[in-house]
């Protein structure tokens, strides 16, 4: 029992009943490959068009030392030779899972095996590109031959004897079937590039090869000695498997490392249904984990036209076995999955072996519908095929439904009234720990063969919900389609916040879209997209425009519900140092208000804005279906700065006047004048910024003619409000007179002092 357990009769902890008149149902859906690929399957087997049915059976035939598998071959008696470890070790597994290690290399790795006619085991080593061959049955192996490169890379063997695929250079070599220890094999064809590597072998039904080569990823065609040519280029770093058939067409995998360009997705539903989340051993002896890459298989016409037939955009086709030219076996990371392949549109994940990283060898057993994989991580030689007596499981993903809710029903669609076995399990943590229930089984209740109903007695209240089917019966027919679980929203608060008050009345014109009629194509293959389409969500976009006007303010604030509930808004106003709250408006549909401020008093103020469920407004409205958010404090000032003039100078043709602008709220923003109906001109303060509600400014006006003048001065503060005052002075003929008779007055004074001072300089001179 986990620390929190669930009793479908009594709800414990902070599980509660929720009033279905108060919440809103909404249901999440597994359906399809991309849905169910995201699950954990264990024996069930999933197509690509989405449907689950049990797995063939899967039994262990041994474990293997060493953690990796690099190459395997089986005797015509049933014996398999495995090639394991960084340590060049090979064992011999019985088919009853008996084995022994019967050969251990000199050098590191060994990564290429094959069976002559009389059992004897050829085995590549590298990097020293030296091949032992071991005996039928038994047990010292002796050094055969020595190829001029640093690695072996595939081994065939048939009726003209061992064919050789080399790497660091690529080289196809050949030894004849009655060659003897020590003899040096022929070369039939190279590339140039001393890097280059032919990675696989295939041969014809004409005798013409196949290779795979890296790290271009190039097709090569080799019909005799130096006879060949490059078949296909992909863009892919390695051709790491190929298979001619007989009519001249074939298949041949690609593999990518990470750093190219692939094919990715952000959302589960929206997966790429060719899509396979990876190890793959290259050419160079790298090994990739994770997602290291990703793979392609294509099919070459007997024409010569090679297309992809199947991806996997996050992991590396690591092995592949050609049952016949419309059924291929590929062996994937990402938890050892094993693919079906007929068409590109008949396909299916076969199994994924527990506890494995990848699959790194398929073989043929015994009847056709029979087969050997061969795993890394660990390394372990599994049978697959006939019917299984193991039970088929798929644990969903963790369900979340964004907040607390009461998930009421699931239902299965299914045919042939497969024996499911329903379980759930809910709890408050994304991932499943000892908080959550314990898995609690649920009684079909539907008189329909094609859909399990399961109806939980009474609301089963929680973020986070998991659900498992069980097929007991792994012999049991038939296929499951589809998982809908329905749950409701509790009629939670809304959420709101930004209030902000603009200075100024806007003019709003609302734009309602609604899904259904203002998308795309590709946007229905997303689920969120077919979502919006199918409901139909509509949208109000707003476009908004400044309005020029004095006197009005706006209001404009963020409001969500979690349920999707329609808003109202109250919006009110209050003037700091008061209790009392003055509305404005009440039950706004829309996030947004213009107010007249005219006759207020000056001061500053704030705004309220409180929001409630549309559905649940009025006298008897949930006061904690409510929320609140106020703005930022701001200033009403309904008020025009005064001018008043504290000084006036009057010399001559000069005028100096000075004014002092004084606000009780805003500072003062601008100052300007004009003279006799001149054009408006700035007016700096005498401390040269605008910075207070309180500026001295100067007018100066020099070297004016006989005359009376007029001035305006207009004074502007942060609020916009404004003040205009005429200032009136004249220079007049007395002035100037006055003024002539004080400069020369001033002359007569400095005459005496310039006579003295120039008979001094004649006395020193």
């Amino acid at each position: 029992m986990s620390v929190r357990s669930l009793f479908f009769g009594c709800l414990v902890g902070s599980w509660a009943l929720v009033s279905p008149a108060q919440a809103v149902t909404n249901s999440i859906v597994d359906q399809g490959y991309a849905a169910f690929y995201q699950n954990e399957l264990k024996n069930f087997a999933l197509s690509n068009h989405g449907t689950l049915e049990t797995s063939p059976a899967l039994t262990r035939v041994a474990e293997l030392p060493g953690g990796r598998v690099w190459d395997a071959v089986r005797a015509p008696d049933g014996t398999f030779y495995v090639a394991v470890g960084d340590s060049g070790e090979v064992y011999r597994v019985q088919p009853d899972g008996k084995k022994e290690q019967v050969f251990k290399a000199p050098d590191p790795l060994v990564r290429a095996l094959a069976l002559d006619d009389e059992g004897g085991l050829f085995i590549g080593v590298n990097p020293s590109g030296s091949i032992y061959r071991l005996p039928p049955g038994g047990d010292r192996a002796e050094l055969w031959t020595q190829v001029p490169a640093a690695y072996v890379w595939d081994l065939r063997w048939d009726d003209e004897g061992l064919w050789i695929a080399t790497g660091t250079p690529a080289s196809l070599m050949h030894l004849p079937s009655d060659a003897q220890a020590g003899d040096t094999p022929e070369s039939w064809g190279h590339l140039d590039d001393p890097e280059a590597n032919f990675t696989s072998i295939s041969r014809d039904d004409s005798g013409a090869f196949w290779l795979g080569s890296s790290p271009d990823g190039v097709v090569y065609y080799l019909q005799g000695p130096a006879d060949g040519y490059a078949l296909y280029a992909s863009d892919a770093a390695e051709v790491n498997h190929v298979a001619a058939f007989s009519d001249g067409g074939g298949l041949f995998t690609t593999y990518r490392s990470a750093s190219k360009k692939s094919s990715s997705t952000e959302e589960a539903t929206t997966a790429d249904p060719n899509s396979l989340p990876p190890f793959v051993v290259t050419a160079d002896d790298s090994l990739g984990s994770g997602n290291s890459g990703s793979s392609e298989l294509y099919r070459l016409t007997p024409s010569g036209y090679a297309r992809p037939i199947w991806r996997s955009s996050s992991s590396g086709i690591y092995a592949m076995s050609v049952v016949d030219p419309h059924l291929v076996l590929l062996g994937l990371s990402d938890g050892a999955k094993l693919v079906a392949f007929q068409e590109a549109n008949d396909w299916a994940l076969l199994h994924q072996v527990p506890g494995a990283a990848e699959i790194s060898a398929i073989l043929p057993g015994e009847k056709p519908s029979e087969n050997y994989v061969f795993t890394s991580r660990p390394a372990g030689v599994w049978k697959v095929g006939g019917e299984s007596d193991a039970p088929a499981q798929m644990t969903s993903t963790v369900w979340d439904a964004d907040q607390i809710a009461s998930w009421s029903r699931v239902e299965v669609v299914r045919s042939n009234t497969l024996p499911i076995k329903l379980e759930v399990r809910a709890g408050e943590t994304r991932k499943p720990d000892s908080t959550w229930s314990d898995w609690a089984v649920l009684d079909d209740e539907s008189s329909t063969p094609t859909k399990l109903v399961a109806q939980l007695p009474h609301a089963l209240v929680s973020r986070f919900m998991q659900y498992r089917l069980t097929v007991d019966d792994g012999k049991a027919k038939g296929a499951i389609y589809r998982v809908r679980a329905f749950y409701a929203l509790e009629n939670v608060n809304p959420s709101l916040h930004s209030v902000q008050v603009l200075p100024f009345p806007i003019e709003v014109q609302e734009n309602v879209n609604r899904a259904a009629t203002n998308t795309d194509l590709d946007t229905l293959f997303t689920a969120r997209g077919l979502q919006s389409f199918v409901e139909g969500e509509p949208k109000t976009r707003y476009k908004v425009n400044r309005v020029d006007a004095q006197g009005w303010f706006s209001v404009i604030w963020k409001a969500y519900d979690p349920n999707g509930d329609p808003l109202l808004h109250d919006v009110s106003l209050q003037r700091t140092g008061e209790d009392e709250w003055m509305p404005l408006a009440q039950g706004l549909p829309d996030p947004y208000w213009t107010f007249p401020v005219q006759g207020l008093e000056s001061g500053y103020y704030q705004i309220k804005v409180e929001s409630y469920d549309g559905y649940h407004d009025g006298e008897d409205a949930d006061p904690y279906l409510r929320a609140e958010a106020r703005s930022d404090l701001f200033l009403i000032d309904n008020e025009a700065p005064t001018l008043e003039e504290i000084d006036r100078k009057l010399s001559g043709g000069n005028a100096t006047i000075v004014i002092e602008a004084t606000d009780n709220w805003s500072p003062i923003a601008n100052a300007f004048y004009s003279l006799d109906g001149s054009p408006y001109q700035p007016l700096q303060p005498d401390d040269g910024t605008f910075d207070s509600v309180h500026e001295r400014l100067t007018l100066n006006f020099t070297d004016f003619p006989v005359g009376t003048y007029h001035a305006r001065v207009e004074i502007r503060d942060e609020a916009n409000q404004v003040t205009v005052q005429p200032v009136r002075f004249e220079i007049s003929e007395a002035q100037m007179q006055a003024d002539d008779d004080d400069q020369a007055d001033a002359q007569e004074e400095a005459e005496p002092a310039k006579k003295t001072a120039k008979q001094e300089k004649k006395k020193q001179s």
